[in-house]
């Protein structure tokens, strides 16, 4: 079981740090407004079948004295710490 364990903790970390065989994206460019439409729908009805798996990220009180001025959402997104066991979580619900 242990075993069974790591060897998918190592693979999900594999997965996730692997480049990926189309390239680097923009996932603004990929997804249109069909497809938000459609993984909302897909969402929705996962939330009301109650299938949706769901992580809340611990609140890190270093997060909350990143200063935001002048700085992109995506600048602000990567400066904030995230805990590898919340990435190990998240990684098992994406693969």
């Amino acid at each position: 079981e242990a075993a069974k364990e790591c060897s998918d903790l190592v693979k999900y970390f594999v997965k996730r740090i692997s480049p990926r065989e189309d390239g680097e994206e923009d996932l603004d460019d990929v997804i249109n407004g069909k497809k938000r439409r459609i993984l909302r729908s897909i969402a929705g009805r996962q939330k009301s079948s109650g299938t949706i798996q769901q992580v809340e990220l611990p609140k890190d009180k270093s997060s909350s004295s990143i200063p935001t001025d002048g700085k992109t959402i995506d600048e602000i997104a990567n400066s904030i710490p995230i805990h590898h066991r919340n990435l190990e979580v998240i990684d098992r619900y994406l693969w």
